[in-house]
C-alpha cells in the first residue's frame, strides 16, 4: 500500500512552507532591526483591513505580516527561525533533535513493517537528506557613540578578534534616529559554524552618550536658550544650532522663563516623519545683578499687575 503524501504525519516533516518572514516584509535576511520595523510599519499601513475594505484577503495578509514581524523583531526567535525555517518553534521544543529518538514504528502508527527509509524518501520523489548544516552562534557586542551620530546616524569602525592574535575591522552603519539600548545586526561577523554552516552574526548594543546641550524626547529634541531679560521683553532674533545647520529663531516679545518656542521638523528626522527641535527659553540674571539700582528695579515692579505666584496652591 503506498504512503501517501498529504494525509500522512510524516509529510509535516517533509514539506517545506512556501511563506517566507523575509519575503513577506520585503527585507533581506541581514536586514538591521530599524529596517525590519520600518517595513513593518510600511506593510502594516498598506494591507490594515481597515484600509482595504471589501478585500476578503485583506486580513490574511494583515496577519501574515504581523506574524513575521512578530518572529523577526525577536533576537532569539528570529535567530531559531534562520536556522530552523518556519518550524523553529518544534524543533526548538525538542532542542533541535528532530524526531527526538521515537523510532520508524512510533511515527507511523505501527504501519513500518515492509517499509525502509530509501522506499519511504523514494515515494515523497526525494532521497533522503544530510542534517543541515548548523549556523555559528552570534557575537554580543556594546558600542557609545556620540548624540550627533545617533541623531544623523554615521559610520563606526569596530574591531574584533581576528585569526591568531590580529584583529578584524569592521565598519558599521548606524542608522539615523537610533535610540540608546538598542542593537545593531552585521550579517556573517558572529562565530563561524562548524561543518559548513553560515557564520552568526554580530549583535552591537548601542549606548548613546549624553549631549551637554541637547536632550532627546522620543523622538523630539530640547534645547535650553537663555536669553537677556531685554530680549524676553522686548522680542528678539536669536541664531540657535540644530543638527542640520544653523538657524535664525523669533522670540516674541514678553517672552517668560519655561517657554517652549517649536521649530519645526529639526528633531529626529525618520523615514516616515520628523520630529520638532524645542528651544526651552531660560532668562538669565546679568553677572552684577545685585548693582542694578534700585529705583530702575522698582520701575520695573510696576509693570506687574499681580504676583507672579498667584494661583499656586498645594490644594
Amino acid at each position: 500500500m503506498p504512503l501517501c503524501r498529504e494525509n500522512h504525519p510524516l509529510a509535516f516533516r517533509l514539506t517545506r512552507m512556501s511563506d517566507d518572514y523575509y519575503q513577506i516584509l520585503g527585507v533581506s535576511r541581514n536586514a538591521s532591526q530599524d529596517e525590519i520595523s520600518r517595513a513593518y510599519r510600511k506593510k502594516a499601513r498598506q494591507h490594515h483591513p481597515d484600509t482595504n475594505q471589501g478585500d476578503a484577503r485583506a486580513k490574511e495578509r494583515f496577519q501574515k505580516i504581523q506574524g513575521a514581524f512578530d518572529v523577526l523583531s525577536d533576537e532569539d526567535k528570529r535567530s531559531l527561525y534562520d536556522r530552523y525555517g518556519q518550524d523553529f518553534e518544534n524543533m526548538a521544543g525538542a532542542g533541535g533533535a528532530g524526531f527526538n529518538g521515537m523510532d520508524l514504528e512510533q511515527i507511523l502508527g505501527g504501519g513500518a513493517a515492509g517499509f525502509n527509509m530509501q522506499d519511504i524518501f523514494r515515494q515523497f520523489g526525494a532521497g533522503p537528506r544530510a542534517p543541515a548544516p548548523r549556523r555559528g552562534n552570534h557575537l554580543q557586542h556594546e558600542l557609545d557613540i556620540p548624540f550627533h551620530m545617533a541623531v544623523l546616524g554615521g559610520e563606526v569602525q569596530v574591531s574584533l578578534p581576528g585569526k591568531g592574535d590580529k584583529l578584524e575591522r569592521i565598519k558599521v552603519r548606524i542608522p539615523a534616529g537610533i535610540e540608546n539600548g538598542k542593537k545593531v545586526r552585521v550579517g556573517g561577523k558572529g562565530q563561524p559554524a562548524s561543518g559548513g554552516g553560515a557564520p552568526g552574526d554580530l549583535l552591537i548594543k548601542v549606548r548613546v552618550v549624553d549631549h551637554p546641550f541637547f536632550r532627546r524626547r522620543g523622538s523630539d529634541l530640547e534645547l535650553d536658550l537663555p536669553l537677556t531679560i531685554s530680549e524676553a521683553i522686548q522680542g528678539a532674533s536669536i541664531d540657535v544650532p540644530t543638527p542640520y545647520g544653523t538657524i535664525t529663531l523669533k522670540v516674541p516679545a514678553g517672552t517668560s522663563s519655561g517657554k517652549r518656542l517649536r521649530i519645526k521638523d529639526h528633531g529626529i528626522r525618520m523615514e516616515s516623519s520628523s520630529g520638532h527641535l524645542y528651544a526651552v527659553v531660560q532668562i538669565q540674571l546679568p553677572p552684577d545683578a545685585d548693582k542694578v539700582e534700585s529705583e530702575m528695579l522698582e520701575n520695573l515692579a510696576d509693570y506687574y499687575r499681580d504676583s507672579p505666584r498667584d494661583g499656586i496652591r498645594w490644594q
